[in-house]
């Protein structure tokens, strides 16, 4: 039975035992918990490489370096929409995450439980989590500037969100062979694009596959503009 209760808005997400929206050839389901639409012409390509048996980190890893590629050239040779790329997002970290033996949802429960260790039965918020034996760069940088920031943020519109990003890197050029500029609050929460963020550069993968993390997360936990969440580093 899925364990994901489903969204009001998408029937056909509440049935507990439909796989794939009934819809296997266009949808996959790497997580268990939600069905991801094929948005780019490589998603053949990606699915057929993220089905391969990963056994170990190191090969997730790289998987999410070929698929983001995969991303990359799918978005740029489709002109795909910014609604379909983050779809791709979010299906390329599922799939890593997966090879890796999780998912967002495993690492959400993860972040509540963590939170319960921490503050008891006070009200459960919504979260994003950052898993840090995926994302160690990242982790330590969210971990460290969540020390100046604080855990808990706003989601922004898509709009606010790209002139953050824009604020944010102003300036900075180029992070370097490989890598990317991280940035902490998130450039898609209403705290992010101040002067004072922490940004740093970490592994280019590391990056894409948090921003694939972070959407999962939004569209799990319902999280809308507006809607406050937590950051939780999990291990």
């Amino acid at each position: 039975m899925d364990s994901y209760e489903g969204n009001r808005s998408d029937p056909l997400s509440l049935h507990k035992y439909l796989y794939c929206a009934a819809d296997p050839v266009n949808n996959t389901d790497p997580s268990g918990n939600m069905t991801l639409a094929a948005q780019v012409p490589t998603f053949g390509t990606m699915s057929a490489l993220a089905g391969l048996s990963l056994p170990s980190l190191a090969s997730a890893k790289a998987t999410a370096v070929t698929l983001t590629l995969a991303i990359a050239a799918g978005a740029s040779l489709s002109g795909s929409t910014e609604a379909a790329q983050e779809q791709a997002a979010i299906q390329a970290a599922e799939m890593t995450l997966a090879g890796a033996g999780t998912s967002v949802f495993n690492e959400l429960a993860k972040a509540r439980q963590i939170w319960r260790t921490r503050n008891g039965n006070s009200r459960i918020p919504k979260f994003v989590p950052v898993p840090g034996f995926l994302l160690p760069t990242v982790a330590q940088h969210v971990g460290t500037a969540q020390l100046v920031h604080g855990m808990t943020l706003t989601r922004a519109n898509l709009r606010q969100g790209a002139k953050n990003r824009y604020q944010v890197l102003k300036g900075k050029g180029s992070a370097g062979p490989s890598r990317s500029w991280d940035e902490y609050p998130f450039f898609s929460s209403a705290q992010g694009g101040k002067p004072n963020a922490s940004v740093m550069p970490v592994p280019k993968e590391e990056n894409w596959l948090q921003g694939g993390i972070i959407a999962g997360a939004y569209l799990l936990e319902k999280i809308q503009p507006g809607d406050d969440y937590v950051v939780i580093v999990t291990p």
